[in-house]
Parts: structure tokens; sequence; C-alpha cells
């Protein structure tokens, strides 16, 4: 196991996830996203959705459950792709170059999807198996020549022998497709890709907070196999005195409820409580004791420099 000393944390403070703000906590909700996907993908259904408001979290959680899925099912390609409404007006152009492939110009949307789908068999073959799972972040942007254009691949691919299973990830407003396919009666694409509408929920309670902040005491790891928690990097001291922030998850959670009331909590978006917690060990590092606490002068420091007063005033006048 690597033992950190303070030259050597400090070298690698630049690189540290909590700094960069690039990791995933498997909060419960990503867990419970995941056995829900996972089931789909194991029967090899032909899709699922999910959706949330702006920033509760949901593209962290298709990141994870990507990374989950290519680990538990290493012979199946997995491949995350992001709509945008800034790019080209048709779907297949954009996932060949999310599966960084070439688009020729005035190259024919037949052309691109024959493209597409030999790329898909090529690389399920190279994996030794014969599942394609899809998962499609921003699902909301998608027009309906691009759920078309889904079904064809789908029925393209099933009959090389290769199973796609579509999992997506959207805002409210793919609710209005969904309808809009039911009233135009395209019930095959409604029961392919949009069947099971399923609500992604934010930060729900104390308790759901509390094994967020348990992740970071006990789960997290950084450097790599170093066995040091996020929570040890950033305060050594008070962690081998047996501090965890989870223990003041409480504390936490009442300085947000007297900042903006307990009604409002369930739709803090989940990047602010990230966000938060980061600026909790950042913030605090050099205050590092054998006799640590985070008082609620720092726990309002925090909450002030990451914007969420901004925000919960804004709330309370929407």
């Amino acid at each position: 196991m690597l033992v950190l000393d303070d030259k050597s944390r400090s070298e690698l403070f630049r690189t540290h996830p909590v700094k960069r703000n690039q990791y995933t906590i498997l909060t419960p909700m990503i867990k419970a996203s995941y056995a829900m996907f996972r089931e789909k993908v194991f029967f090899r259904h032909s899709g699922a959705f999910m959706f949330a408001s702006p920033r509760m979290g949901k593209t962290r959680c298709a990141y994870a459950i990507r990374d989950l899925l290519a680990s538990e099912f290493p012979d199946s390609y997995v491949l995350y792709h992001t709509m945008d409404s800034e790019r080209t007006t048709y779907l297949v152009g954009d996932l060949l170059k999310s599966a960084k492939l070439a688009v020729a110009n005035r190259e024919s949307r037949a052309i691109q999807l024959e493209r597409y789908i030999e790329h898909i068999a090529a690389e399920c073959e190279l994996k030794g198996g014969d599942q394609f799972v899809l998962i499609v972040d921003e699902m909301q942007l998608m027009l309906l020549q691009s759920y078309n254009d889904l079904l064809v691949i789908h029925n393209r691919l099933d009959a090389k022998g290769i199973s796609m299973t579509t999992l997506g990830f959207g805002q409210p407003q793919i609710l209005e497709t969904r309808n809009l396919l039911i009233t135009l009666e395209a019930y095959n694409l409604v029961a392919r890709f949009l069947s099971e509408p399923v609500r992604f929920e934010g930060c729900l309670s104390a308790n759901v907070f509390q094994a967020i902040l348990y992740d970071f005491d006990e789960v997290t790891e950084f450097p790599p196999n170093s066995g040091c928690s996020y929570t040890e990097f950033f305060l050594p001291v008070a962690f081998s005195n047996n501090y965890r922030l989870a223990a003041q998850h409480g504390d936490i959670w009442n300085a947000l409820i007297q900042l903006v009331g307990e009604s409002v909590l369930p739709r803090i978006p989940f990047s602010y409580i990230i966000r938060l917690i980061n600026h909790l060990l950042i913030a605090n590092r050099a205050k590092d004791s054998s006799d640590f606490r985070l008082s609620a002068e720092m726990i309002d420091v925090s909450m002030r420099a990451t914007v969420l007063t901004d925000f919960f005033e804004s709330m309370k006048k929407s």
C-alpha cells in the first residue's frame, strides 16, 4: 500500500479527482438506475429511458452505467453518445463521429447507416460477443427521424445476429416526444425505445446524503492502489483520529434546511451537492488537526462559495 506524506500530497493535489471534479460517486440513485438498466441488458430488451431535470446528475449516472456495463459485460460493445442540437440534423452522422469514424462531405444517409452497422458488427466480433448497448444522453434532443434511424439500426443488427439495447437519458421534454409518437400511432418506436419512463431522482433525504459522504470516507481512492480515501487525502490527521464526513451529515443537511427549507432539498441539482463537498474538503485541508470538525461557519462559507445561496434564492422566487 502506498504511504502518502505531506510532500506527495502536495504534488498530487492538482491532479486529484476532487480538485479536477472528475469522479463518480455510486450514489443510491445511480445504484438503483444501474440495477434497472442492467436487467434490460441482461435480458436483451430493446430499450429503456430515464428522465430528470437539468443538473440532477443524470450525465454522471450515464457515465457510471457505461463503465459498469462494460465491466460486467466484457463481451458486449457499450457505447456512450450525447445528443447535441448544434451538430448535424441526422443521428447517424453524429453516431459515426461518436465512434471516431470519419464522415465524408455529401455522404448519403444510407451509406452512413451501412458504415455504422458494419462498425458495430466489427466491434462485437472483436469482443467475441453479439450484443451492442447504446447509451444516449440528452435524448430529448432527438428528432423523430432519429428514432426511425435507431429502428433501422436495431433491425439490421438483428439480421446479423446482434442484439441491441438503447438506454436513454433525457430531460422531462422527452415525455412530450413520447406523447407525440403515441399520437402519431408510432407504437413500434415507443415500444422499442420509450416504453417505460423512469424518473431519476436527486438527493432525496438526509440518509442518501449520508451515504454519499460515506463513499468519500471509505469507498473512494486516490492515488490508485493507495487505500487512501478522498476524505483521508485532504484531512489525513483528522482521518487517522477517526474523523469522518459522514458523521457530520446532519450538520451539513441542517444547514441546507436552514438556508432554503426542507421541501426544496429534493430538488437540489446533484452537481451542487458534489461542488459543496469538494469545497468543504479543499477549503479546509489546511485546518487539518487531530480534533478537526466542520464548524457552522465552514459549512456556510462553502455553501456561499458554491453559489448555493444564489441558487436557492432563485428557486424560492420561481
